[in-house]
């Protein structure tokens, strides 16, 4: 069997496995998102608990100190160094999740503030800070998304 058949028919196991226990979680009165943020976190170790074994059998081959199952699972093989320049690649990932989250955060901010009924409130102050805050947070999240897609190629220039 070929490694691309083996991946598909794991993930097509996971994705079985998810259906069948969102459906029981559904069915059994519960609520849906400790049964999602669990099977996130299952997800999570068994991966890695799997690349990590298969990362001590390349080290006992080779005969190398295996890093330890922490570091392995949050680091992974190579931890990065500081000040090492990240690829071209990452910053384009980098900088469209920063924008696409700031857009959210301003959206959520405008929204909040159109929808308040402005009349019916007794401390406004307060009540426009809450609709602020997200505003602000997302125009520092849009100018860092500037910020990283406009930076010139240098090698001072990390991610």
């Amino acid at each position: 069997m070929s490694k691309h058949v083996l991946l598909i028919s794991y993930l097509a196991a996971w994705a079985l496995l998810t259906g069948c226990l969102i459906f029981a979680a559904i069915h059994a009165g519960w609520q849906l998102w400790p049964v999602v943020l669990g099977l996130q976190l299952l997800f999570f170790l068994v991966n890695g608990a799997l690349a990590y074994t298969a990362v001590l059998r390349n080290c006992k081959v080779d005969q190398r100190q295996p890093p330890s199952y922490v570091s392995f699972l949050f680091h992974g093989w190579r931890a990065p160094k500081l000040n090492e320049v990240a690829p071209p690649y990452l910053h384009v990932f980098v900088g469209t999740m920063t924008a696409v989250f700031g857009s959210f955060l301003v959206f959520c901010g405008v929204a909040l503030a159109n929808g308040a009924d402005w009349s019916n409130i007794p401390d406004r102050l307060v009540v426009a800070a809450i609709c602020l805050v997200p505003v602000l947070i997302g125009a520092t999240c849009l100018w860092v998304a500037w910020r990283v897609f406009v930076s010139r190629r240098h090698t001072s220039n990390v991610a």
